[in-house]
């Protein structure tokens, strides 16, 4: 069904970067999907204690879906993992009731850090049971990538990956890697 109304913020400390996947999402994914788009992308470094601001406070609790997708496993140094969970404390606790926060991250050898900063997250989900539920509690999985290139879909197909030539314009060429370890981990504000 149409949506009336989506609004996205991105929150990354090279938020400039994901211009060109901004681009693709407002251009063949959610244009057709949604009478009224708004996506906006915000300089942050969630490991700094300057990270939380009213301004970020006012957009998540207007949030129903907080996504963490790639980035924990940036975090490597002990003193910043410790920020990052803090202010991954805020953000849920700012998040409206019933809104969910998912977490996806890559989780092998030098990413250590996501596992011990999803870890941390959820035993202090655990421990606020009337506030928080885990739905999903974090696991590493292995994905073999590889098994659905032949059903990948055009759009990601064509503008994304790199297969040996550059199939548009638009293209950045993009590898696919045949096996991705992850770990992720799904909240509920009740």
């Amino acid at each position: 069904p149409s949506i009336e109304n989506l609004q996205i913020n991105l929150f990354d400390i090279n938020s400039l970067t994901w211009e060109h996947s901004v681009n693709l999402i407002k251009k063949f994914v959610i244009a057709k999907r949604s009478k009224k788009l708004s996506i906006n992308s915000y300089k942050s470094d969630f490991s700094s204690s300057r990270f939380w601001t009213k301004s970020k406070q006012n957009k998540i609790n207007k949030s129903n879906l907080v996504v963490f997708q790639n980035c924990l496993n940036e975090i490597n140094d002990d003193s910043k993992r410790a920020l990052v969970i803090k202010n991954i404390g805020y953000i849920i606790f700012s998040m409206p009731k019933n809104s969910v926060i998912i977490f996806i991250d890559q989780s092998m050898n030098k990413y250590d850090s996501t596992d011990e900063i999803l870890d941390a997250i959820e035993m202090n989900a655990s421990d606020k049971k009337k506030d928080l539920k885990v739905l999903q509690s974090r696991k590493d999985k292995k994905f073999s990538c590889r098994k659905i290139n032949n059903s990948m879909p055009e759009l990601i197909d064509h503008f994304l990956f790199y297969t040996g030539q550059i199939r548009s314009q638009d293209a950045k060429g993009l590898t696919l890697r045949s096996i991705v370890y992850y770990s992720s981990l799904v909240i509920q504000r009740q």
